[in-house]
């Protein structure tokens, strides 16, 4: 059936209402077609705020969710860079009589990583890239220096400035070159998340190439993976230890002032 035009024009109070009163005034059409071009009515404001609403609460579940997943696979990183270390302090050890690298080294100014680079032990690294001697959850996350990244232990039984910072393994015990014991390769940490807790500007609040863990000093252990640390042991095995374990360990006591527990940066 054709439609045929009318000549009277309902007028109504509502936008939609006129828009609907034009369309039935003007046309005569079978059945409910009409009605079926009816315009629909637009949201209201209290369907838009509940839309709001539950975007923002989907938001709050799903992003800690994802940032807990980025932090794991960080966390399996981490462990898998100290593990490699291990391995290349052991073969290090193997070919010097059982002595692993200087902690650090004044007469040639080369940290302990640059004993293992300069060596072959491990792979050299370029500018911010990821590094195997550098944890990712941390500033600065990637290569940008060999004082920042994996933090070796002092001697526990010496200072900073009382020791050669020389750890030898010869005879399967772990000893300063200073003649100070500290037992079995896999009873004694050596190596581990660590971080600067003091203000300066290059180096604050980074990881730092040794950490002590006997006297108050801005070189800390750091529990940066929910609440944990990950450590290397002498014998090339890692343990995630927190604070109570590492202040009651009676081979590795750590003073509760050397530990910082925070969120990585």
């Amino acid at each position: 059936m054709v439609c045929v035009p009318q000549t009277r024009l309902l007028k109504g109070r509502a936008k939609n209402a006129r828009a609907s009163a034009f369309i039935k005034s003007h046309f005569r059409c079978p059945g409910d077609i009409c009605e079926n071009l009816t315009p629909k009515s637009a949201f209201t404001l209290v369907e838009l705020l509940v839309t709001i609403t539950i975007v923002l609460v989907l938001a709050a579940l799903i992003v800690p969710a994802t940032n807990n997943m980025i932090e794991s696979s960080r966390n399996g990183a981490c462990i898998g860079n100290l593990r490699g270390i291990g391995a290349a302090l052991i073969t290090y050890a193997g070919e010097n009589n059982g002595r692993l690298p200087a902690i650090y080294s004044a007469a040639s100014d080369q940290t302990w990583n640059m004993f293992l680079t300069d060596g072959g032990y491990l792979p050299k690294a370029s500018a911010r890239q990821t590094s195997i001697m550098v944890c990712p959850s941390q500033q600065p996350g990637r290569w940008t220096s060999p004082s920042l990244t994996y933090g070796m232990r002092i001697p526990p039984k010496h200072d900073w400035y009382g020791c050669s910072y020389i750890y030898s393994m010869a005879g399967g015990r772990v000893r300063d070159l200073e003649g100070a014991d500290y037992g079995q390769p896999s009873q004694f940490m050596i190596m581990g998340d660590s971080v600067y807790t003091g203000s300066s500007s290059v180096e604050g609040n980074k990881q730092c190439y040794y950490f002590i863990t006997a006297t108050k000093d801005s070189h800390a252990i750091h529990l940066r993976h929910n609440k944990h640390g990950n450590f290397l042991f002498a014998d090339g095995h890692v343990e995630a230890m927190n604070l109570d374990s590492l202040t009651s360990d009676p081979v590795n006591p750590t003073t509760p002032t050397q530990i910082s527990v925070s969120k990585p940066q």
